[in-house]
């Protein structure tokens, strides 16, 4: 009998899975609050599309912003803009 019902699970087993999958079921419910559906349409899946773009790009302008402060904190110093000449612009 074992080995012919060995592979199904047994009530504590089924009872602790349920819960898992109800947590996980209840996660996802309550991240699309304002959607009545489990997983976004064509809309929502945009709009969500743009608001991670913003936020990607406006991260990587501050973390452009953070390296070029820590570059020009350390070369301030050594390094100095010259102008180019009228012969440096004219070889350009």
């Amino acid at each position: 009998m074992e080995e012919r019902f060995g592979h199904v699970e047994t009530s504590e087993e089924y009872a602790k899975i349920k819960q898992e999958a109800d947590d996980q079921y209840k996660a996802i419910r309550e991240m699309s609050i304002d959607n009545d559906q489990i997983l976004p349409n064509e809309r929502t899946r945009h709009w969500m599309l743009a608001q991670t773009h913003i936020l990607y790009e406006e991260g990587k302008d501050e973390l452009a912003k953070t390296e070029w402060d820590m570059h020009r904190a350390g070369h301030q110093d050594k390094t100095q803009f010259i102008e180019p000449t009228e012969v440096d612009r004219a070889r350009a």
